[in-house]
C-alpha cells in the first residue's frame, strides 16, 4: 500500500513526499515576500488582505506559516518595523509627536504604547537612556 503524504492533492493524484520541498519553498517565498513588503511600507496601513493578493495565499494559511516561521504575525511584525525606526529617529533627536507620524502610527500616544509594549520602555526613557 502506498504511503500517502498528508497535504492537498494536485490534479487528481495523491500528494507524495516529492511535494514537501515544493510546499516547503512556496510557504518560504510567501514569508519572505511578506516581510519584505512590510519593511517597504512599514508607514503604511497595510491589511491582510492586501497580503493575500500579493503572495495568493489564504488569510488563514498566511498568517499560520508567517507566524510559523516569524514567530509573530504580520501586524505585529510590522509594528516592530515601526518601532526599530523609531528608534533611530528617537536617537537622533526627533521628537516623539514627530516620529509617530514618521512611523505609521496614528498619534503620539499610540506610539507610546506600542514603543513600551514593545521595548519595555517609553520613548521619553528611551531618549534619556541614549543621551
Amino acid at each position: 500500500m502506498q504511503e500517502r503524504f498528508r497535504g492537498r492533492a494536485r490534479a487528481g493524484r495523491a500528494v507524495g513526499p516529492e511535494d514537501a520541498g515544493r510546499e516547503v519553498k512556496n510557504h518560504h517565498r510567501a514569508v519572505d515576500l511578506v516581510r519584505d513588503y512590510l519593511e517597504a511600507h512599514a508607514t503604511d496601513k497595510v491589511l491582510l488582505q492586501d497580503l493575500v493578493t500579493l503572495t495568493g495565499v489564504s488569510a488563514y494559511r498566511l498568517v499560520r506559516i508567517f507566524s510559523s516561521a516569524v514567530g509573530m504575525p504580520p501586524h505585529a511584525y510590522q509594528n516592530q518595523v515601526r518601532i526599530r525606526h523609531a528608534r533611530r529617529l528617537l536617537a537622533v533627536g526627533v521628537p516623539a509627536a514627530n516620529v509617530a507620524t514618521l512611523v505609521g502610527f496614528c498619534d503620539q500616544p499610540h506610539l507610546i504604547r506600542m514603543f513600551k509594549k514593545y521595548t519595555g520602555v517609553t520613548p521619553a526613557q528611551f531618549v534619556a537612556g541614549v543621551r
